[in-house]
């Protein structure tokens, strides 16, 4: 009698549906929330892409400004006594900031006029959402063939932007200034 009220309850569907509902929505849950998992992934990807690009214009107009910057000085014949009229903060060569109008006179003097043998150079930040550090080192100075006066002045730049979470890039330049005084 007892084997028979075993088996009796064994062949009562009655429950059946109800747990294979709880497993198809076991199964449903699961899918959902790897789906989910999956999307936000995506979502730091694209972000940190976004971060990189941002940065890497960021480097990119660091040179531009840059190109700005030695053109501003020719313009103006600069002569090592008046500041050239471009609105950044300056570093001095150690890293340190320019502070005095002295100190940035001095670091354009020789990024125009270098001591014989010396790499001068310049660093400024370009201040916007993000910082943008830009050095220009004076490289070399040629005779240009043809001419009494003319010379061509080449220049290195080297500038790196930031973006959110750290993100950072760097882009190099050489330059060359043609000059016919």
């Amino acid at each position: 009698m007892r084997l028979r009220q075993t088996l009796g309850i064994l062949s009562d569907e009655n429950g059946a549906v109800l747990i294979t509902t709880l497993l198809v929505l076991t199964v449903l849950s699961i899918i959902i929330f790897s789906l989910n998992d999956t999307s936000n992934v995506e979502r730091r990807i694209a972000m940190n892409d976004r971060d990189y690009k941002i940065a890497f214009n960021n480097a990119d107009t660091g040179i531009s400004v840059g190109l700005n910057v030695v053109e501003a000085v020719f313009v103006e014949n600069f002569d090592g006594t008046s500041m050239p009229s471009v609105g950044f903060t300056y570093y001095k060569e150690d890293g340190t900031l320019a502070d005095t109008e002295e100190a940035v006179l001095a670091a354009f003097q020789k990024l125009i006029l270098p001591p014989a043998g010396s790499k001068a150079s310049v660093g400024f930040s370009v201040y916007g959402n993000h910082d943008v550090r830009v050095e220009i080192s004076f490289n070399d100075r040629t005779h240009l063939p043809g001419t009494e006066k003319g010379f061509a002045f080449f220049y290195d730049m080297e500038s790196e932007g930031e973006a959110a979470d750290s993100a950072r890039s760097a882009v190099e330049a050489r330059y060359r200034h043609i000059e016919r005084f």
